[in-house]
């Protein structure tokens, strides 16, 4: 049990992500759409990858806690294993799949990876050039910069500034907090 796994035991709803940069997305892109998770208490908990996601699942289920699971299918990752989605599609009662990509009611996976969707949604040399606005502005390291929601929450209201967004995060953003 990690702090962050802790946290989950006293929100409202959980989301389950594989990772920090997972978080700083969902975070970043609730905030554009004017949602603070923490305060209606939505908390977005990190898992250290994709399979670490299984048991906090069964475990918030199991105690009543609504989740909500995010997950890379890693399609074309080397080493991928298609039976880590199959599981996790069966805990979803789902239809398996090697390299599912879906936003549904209670999760969404990415045929890739979230990060892969977001820099082609909203553009790889408009999210190259915010990001490295940011890193500039806030001091960061390039590879830590994408881990901080107010990093990433910059990059898309640069991008809305430009008639860009990530349709697919804005969704899954919805679907948490419907």
């Amino acid at each position: 049990m990690t702090p962050w796994l802790n946290e989950g035991f006293f929100a409202k709803q959980v989301v389950l992500v594989e990772g920090e940069e997972d978080r700083a997305a969902i975070l970043g892109v609730a905030s554009t759409l004017g949602y603070d998770l923490d305060s209606i208490g939505i908390s977005v908990i990190p898992c250290m990858g994709k399979t670490c996601l299984d048991r906090p699942v069964a475990i918030f289920r199991s105690l009543g806690i609504p989740i909500y699971t995010i997950w890379d299918s890693d399609f074309c990752k080397k080493d991928a294993r298609p039976e880590d989605n199959h599981r996790l599609l069966r805990l979803f009662s789902e239809p398996v799949q090697d390299w599912p990509e879906a936003v549904k009611e209670s999760f969404a996976c990415f045929r890739r990876n979230l990060m892969n969707t977001l820099r082609t949604e909203i553009g790889e040399e408009l999210l190259d050039g915010c990001l490295t606005s940011c890193c500039q502005r806030f001091g960061f390291e390039r590879e830590h910069a994408m881990k901080n929601p107010d990093v990433i929450r910059d990059i898309l209201e640069e991008a809305k500034k430009q008639g860009k967004s990530s349709n697919t995060l804005e969704k899954i953003v919805e679907e948490i907090c419907g």
